[in-house]
C-alpha cells in the first residue's frame, strides 16, 4: 500500500510550478485575444476589414491597419507563440523531475488542448496567410517537443 495520500501531489513544487506557468500563460493569451477582438472591432467599424476593400487594395489596407496599432498585435502574437514553445519545454522539464509523472502529463495535455482551442480562436481573428503558416509551424514544434519530452 502507498504511504502517501491522494492529494500529496498538490504539495510537490514541480506540480505547483506547472500549474502556475500553465494558468499564467492561458490567462495572458485570453487577455491578448480580448484586446485583439476589441482592435478587430475597431478596424471593422472603420471599414478596414471589409473583404471587398481588402481584395481591391490589400497593401494600403494592411498599411492602414498596421498604422492604427496592428503591428503591436502581430508582435505580441509572435511572442505568445514562441512563449508556447518555451512553456511546453519548461513543463516537460518539470515533468521529468516530478514524482507524480501522471499528474504532470495530465497538466501538459490539458494545457496543450486549451492552448490549441485558443490558437484556433486566434487563427480565426487573423487574416494574414504568412502569419497563419508561422502559427501552424510553431504549434507543431511545441507539440513535438512535448511528445518527445514525455516519451523519456
Amino acid at each position: 500500500m502507498n504511504s502517501y495520500r491522494s492529494h500529496d501531489w498538490l504539495h510537490e513544487p514541480e506540480i505547483i510550478a506547472e500549474l502556475i506557468i500553465s494558468v499564467l500563460y492561458v490567462i495572458t493569451l485570453i487577455i491578448y485575444l480580448i484586446f485583439l477582438g476589441i482592435f478587430n472591432k475597431r478596424m471593422k467599424n472603420e471599414g478596414l476589414t471589409d473583404a471587398f476593400v481588402n481584395k481591391i487594395d490589400i497593401l494600403r489596407t494592411s498599411e492602414s491597419i498596421l498604422n492604427e496599432g496592428g503591428n503591436k498585435y502581430v508582435i505580441w502574437a509572435f511572442l505568445l507563440i514562441l512563449a508556447f514553445i518555451i512553456v511546453i519545454a519548461i513543463l516537460v522539464y518539470l515533468r521529468n523531475h516530478s514524482y507524480y509523472k501522471g499528474i504532470s502529463l495530465i497538466i501538459i495535455a490539458v494545457f496543450i488542448i486549451v492552448s490549441i482551442v485558443l490558437f484556433i480562436v486566434l487563427w480565426n481573428m487573423i487574416n494574414m496567410p504568412v502569419f497563419r503558416a508561422f502559427m501552424f509551424v510553431m504549434g507543431a514544434v511545441g507539440i513535438s517537443i512535448a511528445l518527445i519530452g514525455t516519451s523519456n
